[in-house]
């Protein structure tokens, strides 16, 4: 009789316990058996604070994510938080209901406008997703033939263009291995880190918006024209060229510099056999340095979910400093948005991040409102990018080629 009041009562210890613990899944789309295991590490400090929450990570492909996710919201049966993408997709999710405003969340306060404005309705009045990290852009460089040719780390765009002649000179080494075949990197991975320099970072891209300055204005053009000039060190053949033919004449030492997006810091360093390094694309003598740290990733709470009270509980630790070093450090490449301090062990990492010590952030130009209409505007710059390139178009016809295009839709 003892025994069996043991047994119930055990029992019943167990209910309790289950009926306690709070379950909740996040949607994501980093993916990978090493995203999972990064994930599964930073819930385990979280559970150091809050056990009676348990939280599930549970993955879509990347490429499949957004039509995954709108059709689980659509059915009802999405995760409770969301991995948000930044600007018009999760403003979409926003608008349709899908999205709890998170104003009263006090780990806001743990951000800047600059890190907010990806999730923030047009008029900044609502905030949807908490920021969690940007990527950045800027070049990587084999530092053997560095050292060869007595190269020397450009402060300027001039030296810049100086240092691929020198290496053009040589002979022995492509200065600069781009394709005009990969329109995405023409644009976020060239175009932009470049030309931020050029039309002063933020504040140019505003002014595109607003529409007191368009795409053939001096600063834009001059963009137009950097881009240009890069031409005569391009690798033979370039015109068809894509960013899978890129990166293994970069790993097999047949180029100096490349461009480099930070995401593929999980990559292409430990794939290439000789060491390596970054700089950030200079800007004009003379000129202030900006670059191109694009907002990335964050996270919202679905407006359906059973475990609001919960979720607000896992985002308002999300916006803590131990996440944003844990973050940090899981995934070198993509950089904490909070306003908190955190150190990176991969050194190419640590060196990227460092550029915010000295330059002022901004996003990729077209990501913000201009691409809402039709013709995309990103799509359009890309081509442009492209025929530039291509020398069908000069710098000054490409820039009025994107102009045309945003204003066939777009009233400022």
């Amino acid at each position: 009789m003892i025994k069996r009041a043991l047994i119930f009562t055990a029992l019943l210890t167990l209910l309790g316990s289950s009926l306690a613990q709070t379950i909740l899944r996040i949607e994501g789309w980093q993916d990978g058996q090493n995203d999972i295991d990064q994930w599964n590490a930073i819930i385990s400090e979280f559970n150091k604070d809050f056990p009676d929450i348990t939280v599930v990570y549970e993955p879509t492909s990347f490429n499949l994510y957004d039509e995954v996710l709108a059709n689980k919201l659509a059915q009802g049966n999405a995760g409770d938080l969301i991995a948000c993408r930044p600007f018009d997709i999760a403003l979409n999710l926003y608008n349709q209901g899908y999205l709890l405003p998170i104003n009263d969340l006090p780990g806001l306060a743990n951000y800047g406008d600059f890190a907010l404005s990806g999730w923030r309705t047009d008029d900044a009045a609502v905030t949807y997703c908490l920021p969690l990290a940007s990527v950045m852009h800027g070049f990587i460089y084999n530092k053997a033939i560095f050292e060869e040719l007595d190269l020397q780390i450009p402060e300027t765009y001039e030296a810049f263009l100086e240092l691929l002649a020198t290496v053009e000179q040589d002979g022995r080494y492509y200065p600069l291995l781009l394709g005009a075949d990969s329109l995405p990197v023409l644009s976020e991975t060239v175009f932009n880190p470049i030309g931020v320099n050029f039309w002063a970072g933020e504040a140019g891209r505003a002014a595109l918006i607003n529409g007191s300055q368009s795409y053939t204005d001096e600063t834009f053009v001059n963009a137009f024209r950097a881009i240009e000039r890069l031409k005569p060190y391009l690798l033979d053949g370039f015109e068809s060229v894509s960013e899978t033919q890129v990166w293994p004449l970069f790993m097999g030492g047949f180029g100096a510099v490349a461009p480099l997006g930070s995401w593929s810091l999980s990559w292409v360093p430990e794939n290439t056999p000789f060491d390596v390094g970054v700089f950030a694309p200079p800007p004009p003598a003379g000129q202030s340095c900006y670059i191109s740290d694009h907002i990335d990733i964050g996270m919202g709470i679905n407006a359906n979910s059973p475990n609001i009270d919960a979720a607000r509980t896992f985002l308002q630790w999300l916006s803590g400093e131990t996440f944003a070093q844990l973050y940090a450090e899981a995934y070198p490449g993509f950089f904490p948005l909070a306003q908190h301090d955190f150190t990176i062990s991969d050194p190419l990492a640590n060196t990227l991040a460092s550029w915010r010590e000295t330059c002022d952030s901004s996003i990729r130009l077209t990501s913000q409102i201009l691409r809402r209409g039709e013709p995309d505007n990103e799509q359009a710059l890309r081509e442009a990018l492209q025929l530039l390139l291509l020398g069908t178009l000069t710098p000054e016809e490409a820039a009025s080629r994107v102009q045309e295009s945003l204003a066939s839709w777009y009233a400022p």
